[in-house]
Parts: C-alpha cells; sequence; structure tokens
C-alpha cells in the first residue's frame, strides 16, 4: 500500500524483537519464558508482514493494525527497559582487547514486572494471529467473489450482447428538467408502483412522446428501488430500425439478462442453461428462457 499504514510498517516492531532476543539471549533461566515469547512473537510479526503486505485492506483493518504495531512496539520496549533493571554492562580486559558483557543479577523466580509483560506479548500474539486469519478469510472471500463476478458477466454476455442501457441513458438525456413529472406525480402512476401485479398502459399516436415517458419511468423506478434487493426491473427500447435485434428470443433473453444482474449472484438456473449449452453451437429453446425467466422473477 502506497499511503497509511500497512503491514510493511511492522518491520520497527520486528526489528525491536531481533534487538531484546539478541541483548538478553544470555539471560538465566528465569527470562526463558519471556524470551521464548518475544520469539514467538518476532516469527508472529513476519508472518504477519508476509502474508498481508500484498492485501488490501480497509480503513477498520489499517486502524487495527496500527493498534496491534503500537501496542507490539510498547510491550517490547518495556520489556527490554525492564530487563535492563535486572543486568548491568561490564566493559571487561581480555589481554589487550577489551570487550563488553551484560551481567545478570541473580534471581531464583521470575520477577512479577517480566511475567506481567510476558502476559502482554501472549496477548499480542493471539490478537495478531485472530487479525491474521480473518484477513486472510476476508481476502479468500473478495477472492471468490471477484471469481464469480468475472464467471457471472461471461454468462451475462452469453446470454445477450444487446445492453438497452445506452438507448435509455440517450432517451433519458434528451429529457429537460422537469418534463413528464405530471406523470410520475399522477394517481394513476402512484398507485401502479405502490401496488402488486398491476399492470399500467398508456396508449399513444406516433411522436406523442411514448418514449421518453417510458425512459422517464425506468429512470424513476431504478431511482426509487435502487437499493431494494426485493425489486426486479427490465425493460426494453425498442425501435423499427433494430428489427434485427428485436425477436422474441432477443427479447425475453434480455429480459433474463436484466433481472439476472440485479441480484447479489447470479440464479442458479441461469448458471445451469450456460453449463449446458456453452460447449454447443445451438442456443437454449423458447421455452427454456421463458421457464428461466419465470424462476428469475419469482427471486422479487
Amino acid at each position: 500500500m502506497s499511503f497509511g499504514f500497512s503491514a510493511a510498517d511492522f518491520i520497527t516492531a520486528i526489528n525491536l524483537a531481533k534487538n531484546v532476543r539478541r541483548d538478553f539471549i544470555s539471560a538465566p533461566k528465569q527470562f526463558s519464558d519471556v524470551l521464548g515469547e518475544v520469539r514467538n512473537l518476532s516469527i508472529v510479526l513476519q508472518d504477519v508482514e508476509i502474508e498481508l503486505s500484498d492485501h488490501k485492506l480497509n480503513d477498520k483493518q489499517i486502524k487495527d493494525l496500527e493498534d496491534l504495531n503500537n501496542s507490539c512496539q510498547a510491550v517490547l520496549g518495556g520489556l527490554q527497559a525492564t530487563l535492563n533493571k535486572y543486568s548491568v554492562v561490564e566493559k571487561q580486559q581480555e589481554g589487550i582487547n577489551k570487550t563488553v558483557k551484560r551481567v545478570w543479577k541473580r534471581l531464583t523466580w521470575e520477577p512479577k514486572d517480566i511475567n506481567e509483560l510476558r502476559q502482554r506479548i501472549i496477548s499480542n500474539i493471539g490478537v495478531l494471529n485472530l487479525f491474521r486469519q480473518q484477513s486472510i478469510r476476508d481476502n479468500m472471500t473478495k477472492l471468490v467473489k471477484k471469481q464469480d463476478d468475472e464467471e457471472g458477466r461471461t454468462i451475462l454476455d452469453w446470454l445477450t450482447p444487446f445492453d438497452h442501457a445506452p438507448q435509455q441513458a440517450d432517451f433519458i438525456g434528451r429529457r429537460q428538467p422537469g418534463t413528464r413529472q405530471w406523470f410520475l406525480d399522477s394517481p394513476e402512476y402512484r398507485k401502479w408502483v405502490d401496488t402488486k401485479t398491476q399492470r399500467l398502459f398508456c396508449p399513444g399516436i406516433p411522436g406523442a412522446g411514448k418514449t421518453i415517458l417510458t425512459s422517464v419511468v425506468v429512470d424513476n423506478l431504478f431511482t426509487r428501488f435502487q437499493n431494494d434487493p426485493t425489486v426486479g426491473i427490465a425493460y426494453l427500447c425498442l425501435s423499427f430500425r433494430r428489427q434485427d435485434e428485436q425477436k422474441f428470443s432477443d427479447l425475453i433473453l434480455s429480459l433474463l439478462k436484466q433481472l439476472s444482474q440485479r441480484r447479489e449472484r447470479l440464479p442458479d438456473t441461469v448458471k445451469i442453461m450456460y453449463n449446458k449449452y456453452r460447449l454447443r453451437e445451438n442456443r437454449p429453446l423458447d421455452y427454456e428462457v421463458s421457464e428461466a425467466l419465470l424462476l428469475v422473477s419469482a427471486l422479487y
């Protein structure tokens, strides 16, 4: 990650753990337990730095990771300072060479303050491992979802390459602000929107504005129900100039595609049909598409 906190920022804590282990490698056995936990913490920190370095973390994970890093540095710094209380560094003369040696105070038990720091280290190890496992699970979930999304796009494009959205966008782009608002405010339209299994028939002579009116309705429905997964919306933009794309099979496939892509996951009935025909030269029969359309419609 280029900005903010990342797993790579654990390098400071990793180096601090290494320094503690190196400086106190000759500590008496009363400190062996806490130094063993420092070793475990160092290993876990390195695992985090390696495993999560390429993972995209969300804001909460970044904040949690930063808090964990600060906690690890604090406890390691506190341990280093505390261990220094129980040792002194002496300069010794060995022939013509001078050496530095750490001399430890005689103890017969693990000091209370060291034990408390050891418990904090153990706690940090547990939280770090939990964070690792959760992050890996989250990224596996994202990977599976990405694969599902890619498969879904492939299947939807296989159903039909025709997309009415650009035509709808063109129609709604021609609309002047407030145009056809009278229709959206009409009791007939409101009743149709609020009541199930209702039909709204709006006939008109050529040039009366049916196309723009329909685009306004479609736009209003998507605005009204964009966050409602229980409402399915599908529409067709027909034109005498595109009659080759308006065969019955093309139309029902378009409706099936639109209703399928509004689902969080692609409906199984569509996947089954795809797997049945994807390696064949022929396409699904109209009755199979109609049955799939009914099944997908029933999901709303």
